[in-house]
């Protein structure tokens, strides 16, 4: 997906949609079943030709290696594991996981997606220091999708979108969509309700 997005650049919101819809069943299944999959990013989603004739393309999550049952988390907490400029804050505090932990990275891929940046500045330059995106991740308050979009010269995200944003990454986990399924959900009445 990572590749598809360089090239392509913005998605448009019927496009954009398609992916996370396919993305979030993969997820959703995993969170069915209590996985955590603790490292979504572009380069861990294949989009791929199509197996339907009824389909444009299909989605695979790839790179469970570090997964995690979100009820093994619950006894103890994990070391931070998963890329820096997707993971979420309880993955760098050593937090307890669940599969809102994954919902994190959704809302920073459907960020990418609709606006051709990454959400992070410091993940809009070459060779990001590690250490700025963690101070981003950990310290700045979240500013609004569509006003982070406008200063880094990326496409304005759709009207509905800034609070589905707001809550797919809030560090407060309990407000946060509970799992891939709710965040799909949540999005689809937000920027696309005719959708459901």
């Amino acid at each position: 997906l990572e590749s598809f997005a360089k090239s392509r650049g913005p998605l448009g919101l019927d496009e954009a949609l398609e992916v996370f819809r396919r993305r979030c069943h993969g997820v959703g299944a995993a969170h069915r079943l209590g996985v955590v999959h603790r490292d979504l990013k572009l380069h861990n989603i294949l989009i791929a030709p199509a197996q339907r004739s009824d389909t444009p393309f299909s989605i695979k999550v790839l790179d469970f290696g570090i997964s995690k049952l979100s009820q093994d988390s619950q006894t103890d907490t994990t070391a931070a594991v998963g890329s820096p400029m997707w993971m979420a804050p309880e993955q760098a505090q050593k937090g307890k996981l669940t599969p809102a932990t994954d919902v994190w990275p959704l809302g920073l891929i459907a960020f990418r997606l609709l606006t051709g940046k990454s959400y992070w500045k410091s993940g809009n330059v070459p060779n990001p220091p590690i250490r700025e995106g963690l101070v981003e991740l950990l310290l700045h308050p979240p500013e609004p999708a569509s006003a982070r979009a406008r200063a880094l010269g990326g496409v304005a995200p759709p009207p509905g979108f800034d609070a589905w944003f707001a809550r797919a990454v809030t560090r407060d986990t309990a407000i946060r969509y509970a799992d891939a399924n709710e965040a799909l959900t949540g999005l689809l009445q937000a920027v696309a309700p005719g959708s459901m």
